[in-house]
C-alpha cells in the first residue's frame, strides 16, 4: 500500500471530526450543524467556498496556473432511524443516525481538503462538494439547480462509498451502471364495504390487491429480458380494521430498481397495465400513481479506468477488484454524472454491520485510505507540466 504520509499524520484528527459529526446526526436538507462544522473547519484551513442548496458546501483548492478543474463529493445527511450502538460517539439524537457512512464521507472529503491546501504537487483546481440531502431529497440535483456546475466548473467528478462486506484495504471499480434507478408505485383499490360474513354483497378490494400484488411480481420475470436487471418489491400494505369487516380500500406501495431506460419505461406501462387490468376483473376502483425517483448511476469508462488505476496505486492493483456485480440500491450522485463525466468507487469499510443498519458504524481504519485516495486523485488528474 501507498498511503500518504499527510494522510497518516491526520488519521486521529479527521477521526475525531467522524465521531463529532457521527453524534450529530441531521436529516436530509437540515444539516445545519454539519454544515457549520464544515465551514468552521475551512475557515481554520483559510479555504474558500461556495453555499448552495441551504446547506451545500463546494470549498475549492487551486494550485499553480492550470485552468483544468475536478472535483470530489461526499454526503451530509444522516437518516431517520434509531441507533443501536452505546459507544462513546453514538448518535445524541434520538431517531436519527449516521448509518451509511457519510460521517466517514465527510471527515476523509475534510481532510483531503486539508491535505492537498499544502501540496504543491498538482496544477488546477480541486472542488471539494459536501452534498446535503443524498437520502431521498435529491440534494445532487438541487445543488445543480442552484448553479453548482456554472459556478463551479468541473471536468471529471468522482465520489467514493464505505463498503461492508470488502475487506478493509480494497475496494471495487464497478463500469457503467453501479446503482439503480430508484422509482415507487401506490395503488389505491376501491371497492364496496360490508361484512365479511356476506362478501357476495361487497366488492372485495383486499381480495382484489392480493391478485394484483401477485401478478406485479412477474413482471421482472416474465418481461424483463433476463440479461437485464430489475426489481419490484410490493413494501406496503394498508387496509381493514377487523376480522369482519371488508374495507372500502386499500392501499397497496412498493419500489422499482432498474439500470436501463427502456426497461424503466417499460416497467411503469405495465405496472399502469396489469394494475388496472385486475382491477377490471375484480370490479374494483383503482388509481395508480408512478413516482420516478434518482436515475441509475453509470460510471463512465475513462474516468473509472482513472479511478481503478490510482486506487490501484493507494491499496496495490490486486486489491482493487473490477468484476463486482452493481448494487440495486440508489444514489443521487447518478444526477451529477448525468452532466460531468465520473466515478462512483466502493471502499472497504470490513466486518461491519449493513448499511442503513442500526447497528452501522463506519470504519475508522479507513480513513488514511480514503484520504490517500483523494490526495492521489488530485496528482494524478492535475498533473504538473514536465
Amino acid at each position: 500500500m501507498k498511503i500518504h504520509k499527510v494522510a497518516t499524520q491526520l488519521h486521529e484528527e479527521v477521526k475525531s471530526w467522524r465521531h463529532l459529526i457521527h453524534k450529530n446526526p441531521e436529516v436530509s436538507m437540515e444539516e445545519y450543524e454539519t454544515s457549520a462544522f464544515v465551514k468552521k473547519q475551512l475557515d481554520i484551513m483559510g479555504v474558500s467556498y461556495q453555499e448552495f442548496a441551504g446547506t451545500g458546501v463546494v470549498a475549492s483548492v487551486k494550485k499553480g496556473t492550470g485552468n483544468r478543474a475536478i472535483g470530489f463529493r461526499c454526503e451530509l445527511d444522516a437518516l431517520p432511524m434509531g441507533e443501536v450502538n452505546t459507544f462513546s460517539h453514538a448518535s445524541t439524537n434520538d431517531g436519527f443516525m449516521h448509518a451509511c457512512g457519510h460521517d466517514g464521507h465527510t471527515a476523509m472529503l475534510l481532510g483531503a481538503v486539508k491535505a492537498l491546501k499544502d501540496s504543491e504537487d498538482f496544477d488546477g483546481t480541486v472542488h471539494f462538494v459536501f452534498q446535503p440531502g443524498e437520502e431521498g431529497s435529491g440534494g445532487a440535483e438541487i445543488m445543480m439547480n442552484d448553479g453548482l456546475f456554472d459556478a463551479c466548473p468541473m471536468e471529471e467528478i468522482y465520489a467514493m462509498h464505505n463498503w461492508p462486506g470488502i475487506d478493509v484495504g480494497k475496494a471495487g471499480v464497478v463500469y457503467g451502471a453501479v446503482m439503480a434507478a430508484t422509482d415507487s408505485f401506490y395503488l389505491t383499490i376501491t371497492g364496496r364495504g360490508g361484512h365479511a360474513a356476506m362478501p357476495d354483497l361487497s366488492m372485495d378490494p383486499v381480495i382484489a390487491s392480493s391478485h394484483i400484488i401477485m401478478a406485479l411480481q412477474t413482471l421482472v420475470s416474465r418481461n424483463v429480458n433476463p440479461a437485464d436487471k430489475a426489481v419490484l418489491s410490493a413494501t406496503i400494505i394498508n387496509g381493514g380494521s377487523a376480522t369482519n369487516i371488508i374495507p372500502d380500500s386499500v392501499s397497496v406501495g412498493g419500489t422499482v430498481r432498474t439500470f436501463l431506460p427502456a426497461t424503466r419505461d417499460l416497467m411503469e406501462h405495465r405496472i399502469d397495465e396489469v394494475a388496472k387490468g385486475f382491477a377490471m376483473a375484480f370490479n374494483v376502483g383503482i388509481k395508480v400513481n408512478y413516482e420516478r425517483g434518482y436515475p441509475a448511476t453509470f460510471n463512465t469508462t475513462e474516468q473509472s479506468q482513472y479511478a481503478q488505476a490510482v486506487m490501484s496505486d493507494v491499496l496495490g492493483a490486486d486489491n482493487v477488484a473490477d468484476d463486482l456485480q452493481p448494487c440495486m440500491g440508489g444514489e443521487d450522485f447518478s444526477y451529477m454524472l448525468e452532466k460531468v463525466p465520473g466515478n462512483y468507487i466502493w471502499l472497504g469499510n470490513g466486518d461491519s454491520k449493513n448499511l442503513h443498519n442500526t447497528g452501522f458504524d463506519f470504519n475508522d481504519d479507513i480513513i488514511p485510505l480514503g484520504i490517500s485516495y483523494w490526495m492521489a486523485m488530485a496528482h494524478s488528474r492535475l498533473p504538473i507540466a514536465q
